[in-house]
């Protein structure tokens, strides 16, 4: 029997699941799921069946077809009613749960730190919350964003992008309509994501053009940079997208992909991202000459936040550091 998964983190928990079964923690999340596919192909060795298990990702061009259809009648099954003896078919287990993530003893001075830190980062603005979010990575946003790998004008360039700084940003973006006020982009003419008090500040501009802005040639250079993370994710085996990090600090931790590389443009990365970063062999220097090769569409995308120039103008146009 061939088994595809597209999840390194599935494969290497049944693994574990076979080699070392009491290793697990009560919290292990999934924990029942793991011991169910661990029970299930025990149970066919034990039939003399044997199986291969391949990594394969999922929703590209390469998916296999069998992947698609079983991903297909997985979605399918998310209708169906619920067993009338589902908790019967469940393994008893226990865990404390903090901001939808497992706490043991060992986890305690970490969940303290934690709510330490969200108390503060609680009265920030909202656009200063990546700064001090507990879903950001913050050792390895700070050495991605001072590597040497980097030239000093792009170490510049994300510096500024994180706060905002930057000249020319576009005024009375607050419109008012039907009794709701929101910030409208003047290129796009669409709101701008997480500006919500009357006050456009710089790093929701830079947010916005970075990430979500729809003008053609903007979206042309956000393509790009896709494409090289593309290249590299071939060689590094990780699926890698370009993201805002302002779209997932809403989520509870376990919803946060294990298996995909987010990659804010300002240099955010995520916490899954030092898990990441053991599995598939790479380091923020490494995610540093990533960067590096995308270097000439950032310095047109930060060109592009000046309002006084047409991104048509600016994309095509030679760049330089």
């Amino acid at each position: 029997m061939s088994v595809l998964c597209d999840s390194l983190c599935t494969i290497q928990q049944t693994d574990r699941g076979f080699h070392d079964p009491d290793s697990f923690s009560p919290g292990t999340a999934n924990l029942d799921l793991i011991r169910a596919c661990v029970a299930e192909l025990e149970a066919r060795r034990n039939r003399g069946q044997t199986y291969e298990i391949y990594k394969v990702k999922s929703h590209v061009p390469s998916t296999p077809q069998e992947h698609v259809y079983v991903d297909e009648l997985a979605k399918e099954a998310t209708s169906l009613p619920t067993p009338v003896d589902h908790l019967r078919l469940l393994s008893p287990s226990w865990c404390i749960l903090h901001h939808g993530l497992p706490v043991t003893d060992s986890d305690l001075s970490k969940t303290l730190l934690e709510l330490h830190v969200a108390k503060v980062s609680s009265d920030l603005p909202s656009f200063l919350k990546p700064l001090t979010a507990a879903h950001v990575e913050h050792k390895w946003t700070r050495q991605l964003s001072e590597s040497t790998k980097l030239r000093p004008s792009l170490r510049e360039m994300l510096c500024r992008f994180k706060f905002g700084a930057l000249k020319n940003k576009p005024k009375h973006t607050w419109t008012t309509q039907g009794g709701h006020s929101e910030h409208t982009c003047p290129r796009c003419k669409h709101r701008i994501t997480g500006a919500d008090t009357a006050h456009l500040n710089g790093a929701q501009w830079v947010d916005h053009i970075l990430h979500y802005c729809t003008v053609p040639a903007i979206q042309h250079l956000r393509d790009r940079i896709q494409d090289h993370c593309d290249n590299w994710s071939g060689s590094a085996d990780i699926d890698v997208r370009v993201q805002s990090v302002s779209e997932v600090l809403p989520l509870p931790a376990y919803q946060l992909p294990p298996d995909e590389l987010l990659l804010d443009l300002r240099g955010f990365l995520l916490r899954t991202v030092r898990r990441q970063g053991g599995e598939f062999d790479f380091l923020p220097d490494d995610l540093a000459a990533l960067f590096t090769k995308f270097n000439s569409e950032l310095i047109q995308l930060d060109r592009c936040l000046d309002i006084t120039l047409d991104p048509n103008h600016i994309v095509g146009a030679p760049s330089h550091a």
